[in-house]
């Protein structure tokens, strides 16, 4: 497993970018991942800034646009990037296994070699709390994703023109559809800095308090961040400044 995916739209772009330079140089430093970006938009210099960091870009459009369009209405645009992901196993046409990340994350080392039935992922935010994961990380069985791709995507469909709220985006529809049936990730693979620090750690996700958050919450500010936010920090203050703290490392890195 040497391929690595991140997914990203054209509004994100700007918010993420230096999200996605952390986590291409710490991959570049600590793996032997290659990393591959699906880009759903049309702005040249967008793509240029991706290829100069050596990501091999994918434009690429969702495959159920139309019902994506319907749910979201106005907020399209800000939100499709989501759902990138469920088409990597019809644009992967080479290797078996892929690995997926969101887009913040830092590696602190390789990747275990996982090979799932489906897919692999690992708890949201309790660690024995198996019976909904977080879809932040996955390692995808490909030939296994595009055998159940028809009933998941009939399932997505019904969601988005049914009853749809967010935001729980498309990790509803993964852990409705994979519900019972997904493979455990180890817990280092998707280390969240609100579980404290941890030696072994491969991939630290920073689900809910970004790094930039996180520093505002130490300096005492913060007051018109999400609650959840405080809470999370508050669970491991110190993690987070450990990690924050490698997360500027390798985004100032050249």
């Amino acid at each position: 497993m040497r391929k690595w995916y991140l997914c990203i739209n054209e509004k994100g772009f700007k918010s993420s970018v230096e999200m996605i330079r952390a986590a291409v140089n710490s991959a570049r430093a600590n793996t032997d991942l290659v990393p591959h970006c699906v880009y759903s938009g049309e702005d040249a210099s967008h793509i240029s800034e991706l290829e100069n960091m050596g990501i091999k870009v994918i434009r690429h459009r969702s495959t159920f646009e139309d019902d994506l369009r319907f749910a979201y209405g106005k907020e399209y645009d800000t939100f499709s990037g989501h759902w990138l992901r469920i088409d990597l196993p019809v644009l992967e046409e080479e290797d078996e296994y892929i690995l997926y990340t969101d887009n913040d994350v830092i590696f602190l080392a390789p990747p275990e070699d996982i090979k799932p039935n489906l897919i692999a992922a690992a708890p949201e935010f309790d660690q024995k709390k198996l019976t909904y994961f977080s879809s932040g990380v996955l390692v995808m069985n490909v030939n296994g994703m595009r055998e159940v791709r028809a009933p998941f995507l009939e399932q997505i469909k019904s969601r988005l023109r049914g009853d749809f709220r967010y935001p729980a985006h498309d990790q509803q529809s993964f852990n409705k559809f994979f519900y019972g049936s997904y493979d455990h990730l180890p817990l280092t693979m998707n280390w969240k800095p609100f579980w404290g620090i941890s030696d072994d750690a491969r991939i630290v996700h920073f689900h809910g308090p970004k790094p930039l958050h996180a520093r505002m919450l130490a300096n005492g500010g913060g007051d018109r961040f999400m609650p959840i936010y405080k809470e999370l920090w508050q669970k491991s203050p110190e993690a987070y400044a450990k990690y924050s703290d490698l997360y500027d490392e390798y985004k100032n890195k050249n």
